[in-house]
């Protein structure tokens, strides 16, 4: 049970932050920029969102059709993890499975990396680069997130 909520929990809760950073940008900083100069585009910040939400709806919709494991110990002990959580988590899953949040150094790491991408992709902005490297700064957050959230999975 506590392991298919902390799933559900990581794999569709961490990747909506960079949208929520940049529905900020663009309708809260882009208007008073465009207030500031009418001649600004705020067309390649639109499509950079369009395009993250594209790939946050793609990955919602491909978590939302796997079948959730009904027996998380019967799925431990016959060896069906999955590759990315077999790589990530080296330790011992011993019976019963009680997952916590065991915050380690490395994932300490990735969480300081999210909170660097998530700065950059504010940064990209108020520096006026182009938009795609905020998009690629925000899907560098939800894969340091993930990753940190990953590794910080205690049982």
């Amino acid at each position: 049970m506590a392991l298919t909520l902390w799933t559900s929990i990581t794999h569709q809760t961490h990747i909506i932050i960079p949208i929520i950073v940049f529905a900020f940008i663009n309708g809260v900083w882009m208007r008073k920029r465009i207030g500031l100069d009418p001649k600004i585009n705020p067309l390649p910040w639109v499509k950079a969102e369009s395009a993250l939400l594209l790939l946050v709806f793609t990955a919602t919709a491909v978590l939302g059709q796997q079948e959730p494991p009904h027996s998380i110990e019967s799925t431990v002990s016959g060896g069906d993890l999955s590759s990315i959580f077999a790589t990530l988590h080296n330790g011992v899953i011993t019976k019963p499975i009680d997952a916590s949040l065991d915050f380690n150094l490395i994932g300490s790491l990735f969480f300081i990396l999210t909170l660097g991408f998530l700065i950059l992709t504010v940064a990209v902005f108020v520096k006026k680069a182009p938009s795609v490297v905020a998009f690629i700064m925000s899907v560098l957050c939800i894969v340091s997130l993930y990753l940190g959230l990953m590794n910080s999975v205690g049982y």
